[in-house]
């Protein structure tokens, strides 16, 4: 018999080769075994901790893997909110597998955490994420049932290892079979293999499971400047059309609250813009707006954009209108914390802001002033053609701001510094 020698020759563009060599070695790794993948980054765990020390102890009690050292791959954590109890929990996990198990063409990793939650072990593809460890992207609050009661992080090889930024890129996940102790009981609890993780190749990407679990990308992906310029113009031209219109990522908000309370008829309004008729419908409308727009930080000087001092308290004092209960306001927050584009700072401070202003309210027709002046179009083609003009001005407090008078947030901010509002 003869020996028969084949060489095989890789075709890379001559233009951009490091790019065609990247993309080569990305599925060459895409296609090979999950165990093979992360084969290099495992480490062992003593005593029942979720991380090595870098020393052997007394007790094994497991295995992890440095995430940093797995190329392309990434993991969803989905932690369900330990203060329900074990069958709350299983109620909620259930569900989310359910949602993932009914898309047959996705193919992930799943295990089972210690306090009930999911690990989903997925491709980053060649999505740009923001960096390793991406924690509470979706926060489990209590009094906002949206997220139904768990929390979500993501980590994912974004900078791979290396010696000397190891502390920075380390990002231990606990793998199956390993055990560990809940910090309060000392009960000893596993890491359950769901699905034969080991033995998966060519897992599918990270925005495929975010979209399957109607999650957004966008609280991931590290948007570069000139992405986020266009971001007004994009909710603009979004807002423009109709509200039913469908989305790749389920608006929860929209759902609950926007297509419950569409109007059965659309009135053609030409007569100036004046005050609004301030009902329920109208708050669902004007919240709708606030979709997308950048959010500030309370500045240090006043300038002409959104700040929390306006935005909190303005949300805060729809509490006044007939039919909207605390868990309407708590919906909006959570709606502006995830489909808003908030600068760093926003981000960083959300939660505190939120504290500091929760029993401040100004007046919530500086609601309809931000939405007319920061989302016009939307103003115009949804808001007032839905909603009937007011008929009695005169009804309306005179300690309601003139949508006559010149509305800008600057005017607003100056007025709640002297208490104008108050």
């Amino acid at each position: 018999s003869s020996v028969i020698s084949r060489t095989y020759h890789i075709c890379f563009d001559k233009e951009n080769p490091e790019a065609d060599k990247e993309q080569w070695n990305h599925n060459r790794i895409w296609r090979q075994l999950l165990t093979l993948r992360t084969n290099n980054a495992i480490s062992k765990l003593y005593n029942y901790q979720k991380f090595n020390k870098g020393y052997v102890q007394e007790i094994e009690t497991g295995k992890a893997i440095d995430i940093s050292k797995c190329p392309y791959l990434a993991v969803v954590d989905i932690d369900i909110d330990k203060k329900l109890d074990e069958q709350q929990r299983k109620i909620i996990r259930d569900e989310l597998l359910q949602q993932l198990n009914s898309n047959k063409s996705l193919k992930v990793g799943l295990v089972q955490t210690a306090h009930g939650g999911i690990h989903i072990y997925c491709s980053m593809s060649d999505y740009k994420l923001r960096q390793n460890s991406m924690t509470g992207i979706i926060k489990s609050l209590e009094s906002n049932p949206l997220n139904k009661r768990y929390g979500v992080d993501v980590f994912a090889c974004v900078t791979p290892y290396n010696e000397e930024s190891k502390e920075k890129t380390l990002r231990w996940v606990v793998l199956p079979e390993s055990t560990v102790k809940d910090k309060d009981s000392d009960v000893e609890l596993q890491y359950i293999n769901l699905n034969k993780i080991w033995n998966i190749t060519k897992l599918s990407s990270i925005k495929k499971v975010f979209q399957t679990l109607k999650f957004d990308m966008n609280l991931i992906l590290d948007i570069d400047k000139s992405k986020v310029t266009q971001l007004p113009a994009l909710v603009m031209q979004e807002s423009s059309q109709q509200i039913t219109n469908d989305q790749e990522i389920i608006d929860e908000f929209e759902i609950k609250y926007v297509q419950r309370e569409q109007i059965e008829k659309s009135y053609d309004i030409s007569q100036t813009d004046s005050k609004i008729d301030m009902t329920q419908q109208t708050c669902v409308l004007l919240c709708n707006g606030l979709k997308g727009l950048e959010i500030h930080n309370d500045a240090q000087e006043l300038k002409k954009e959104i700040t929390f001092l306006v935005l909190f308290k303005s949300i805060n004092s729809l509490i006044k209108i007939d039919g909207i209960d605390e868990e309407f306001i708590n919906d909006v927050y959570q709606r502006i914390r995830t489909m808003n584009n908030l600068t760093e700072s926003a981000k960083q401070h959300f939660d505190s802001q939120r504290e500091r202003y929760k029993n401040e309210m100004t007046n919530p027709y500086i609601l309809q002033g931000i939405i007319r002046d920061y989302n016009p179009t939307y103003y115009k083609d949804v808001v007032m053609k839905q909603l009937d003009k007011t008929k009695n001005d005169d009804n309306i407090s005179d300690r309601t701001s003139s949508m006559n008078d010149p509305f800008t947030l600057v005017d607003i901010e100056m007025k709640i510094y002297n208490q104008e509002y108050e």
